[in-house]
């Protein structure tokens, strides 16, 4: 990623090449826009509330999921316990990866009313 003189992140911000400093992402002082990382015993906290929200619609028989089928068109899918099953997998490696110095954001919400996520390499 390209930086300036002091460290500071940047990044594009237009089709032109113009860019943009960050310094809300640089180390230091915390600002409106600086990322927040989860902790583990947070995010185990968190990741069993959502399991025992997604178990609810599962055994709800809830058709809320909607995915992409191979024609590009949005299916409404029922959720099943194979659905639970596999978030709860997926959030329990990230657990791991928490443990072993991995930083993962909270959703960071952009300019456009996007939501953003971000994983980063342990420290060195």
């Amino acid at each position: 990623m390209p930086r300036t003189d002091d460290g500071t992140n940047t990044s594009p911000n237009s089709a032109n090449g113009d860019v943009e400093v960050r310094t809300d992402l640089a180390p230091g002082g915390k600002t409106a826009n600086q990322l927040e990382f989860w902790q583990a015993d947070e995010f185990e906290s968190w990741m069993e509330q959502e399991r025992a929200y997604y178990q609810q619609l599962a055994d709800n028989g809830d058709k809320s999921f909607w995915y992409k089928n191979a024609d590009e068109e949005y299916v409404c899918h029922e959720w099943t316990q194979a659905d639970v099953d596999a978030l709860y997998a997926t959030w329990k490696e990230q657990l791991a990866l928490i443990r072993q110095g991995y930083q993962f954001t909270k959703a960071f919400e952009a300019a456009d009313g996007g939501s953003l996520v971000g994983g980063f390499l342990p420290e060195e």
